[in-house]
């Protein structure tokens, strides 16, 4: 398969595993929101359905990158091996150049082995395909992930809390985050860890409302959708990875990747939108929108805080109070 063609497929493979993954969020959102929480487990009651989806459409925008960053069709290392092709004797014979001919057998598989690993294995395809990224969009997926340092993790005793802090080392810092990206694409496979809380717990009222939650402020929009992981060190201490914005980053990063126009918008979900402003800090509208109403958030908020200073707007709308004002 020449390299043409391999693009080709990737890219196929990509817009296919795009529209999955943004049908499985879609019906995810269906699910129950507060109420499909246990509140009355005495042990964990933050595991949700809905979370375990957003854990699995992670993955699968993950692997994604995989894909992106495969420079050869995928060959198995006995077929590459034993392979007539010209373009993997080619390889074979790389790898095997620097060997003496007095080499032991063990040492001759492992650099076959390592050679192999270096074109055809997933970690590199995976920092491949994140680095085949736009510089612009590189950027924008590894600041979505924040690394802290927290020194006295586990030392203070369970339910007491201890500061994180900052690296003072970029290099090192875009280093974690690559490698707790492919972690994460790993562990959803390996260690069946299927639980990532991209839409959040906390309500802006006491009625049953949409999980997926953002935030208007003064015409800007910011979407309230983060998670937090730990990862306990042998020598004391944890990082503390932070992800903001997921999986929208992904999405919004895979299609840029394909040439493809997406705006985040058009993923149909429902959202509970609360709405602020600088000049009047005591008053808050929180609202049910569609996703599709975010695109144009700044009319969305004109609209509604003209119809709050006409006495038309309670706090605490819902949708279906809007429906009957429009």
């Amino acid at each position: 398969m020449n390299l043409e063609s391999v693009h080709e497929e990737n890219a196929k493979f990509v817009l296919a595993r795009l529209k999955l993954a943004q049908s499985l969020l879609e019906e995810s959102d269906r699910l129950p929101g507060w109420s499909g929480y246990d509140l009355a487990s005495e042990n964990e009651w933050w595991p949700h359905p809905r979370h375990e989806r957003e854990s699995l459409v992670n993955y699968l925008l993950l692997t994604c990158f995989d894909r992106l960053g495969q420079t050869r069709g995928f060959t198995t290392f006995k077929d590459w091996l034993s392979s007539k092709r010209k373009e993997h004797i080619h390889e074979r014979e790389k790898a095997l150049q620097t060997l003496k001919s007095s080499t032991s057998p063990l040492v001759i598989a492992a650099s076959l082995a390592e050679h192999h690993q270096e074109i055809y294995g997933v970690r590199n395809s995976f920092y491949r395909g994140i680095e085949s990224l736009s510089e612009e969009w590189q950027k924008k997926v590894l600041d979505s992930i924040t690394v802290s340092f927290n020194p006295l993790y586990g030392t203070l005793g369970t339910n007491v809390s201890s500061p994180s802090y900052p690296l003072d080392d970029d290099s090192r810092e875009r280093g974690l985050r690559l490698k707790h990206l492919y972690e994460k694409r790993n562990a959803f496979t390996h260690r069946l860890d299927q639980y990532f809380a991209a839409s959040n717990s906390f309500r802006f009222s006491r009625d049953e409302e949409p999980l997926w939650k953002a935030m208007i402020k003064d015409s800007s929009l910011v979407y309230l959708s983060s998670h937090q992981e730990i990862e306990s060190l042998k020598g004391g201490g944890a990082y503390v990875y932070s992800f903001v914005g997921w999986p929208f980053i992904l999405f919004e990063a895979l299609y840029s990747r394909l040439g493809s126009e997406f705006d985040r918008t058009e993923i149909n979900i429902k959202f509970s939108v609360m709405l602020r402003r600088s000049s009047d800090p005591g008053a808050v509208i929180t609202a049910e929108v569609s996703h599709d109403e975010l695109k144009d958030f700044k009319s969305l908020e004109s609209k509604l805080w003209d119809l709050r200073m006409q006495g038309l707007l309670p706090f605490g709308l819902d949708h279906r109070e809007r429906k009957n004002i429009d």
